[in-house]
């Protein structure tokens, strides 16, 4: 799954908004918005878990039978 569909389920399932988020962040409210026009959309690992924990989510790495979470 590509960052911007990941993106888009987090928010769904958690029912907030582009804009709320972004704001929550502290950020502009089109900062989700105007930042995965960009293509490529590759945020940094931070802001990725930062969005995530926004909406309920965390950010995990797996791998060689181990679990690695991201703490922001």
């Amino acid at each position: 799954m590509e960052a911007r569909d990941a993106l888009d389920r987090m928010l769904e399932v958690s029912g907030q908004s582009r804009a709320g988020v972004s704001v929550c962040l502290g950020k502009h409210r089109n900062f989700i918005t105007s930042s995965i026009t960009r293509d490529p959309w590759n945020p940094t690992i931070h802001t990725l878990a930062s969005i995530a924990a926004k909406c309920g989510y965390r950010l995990v790495l797996e791998g060689n039978d181990e679990r690695i979470e991201i703490d922001i």
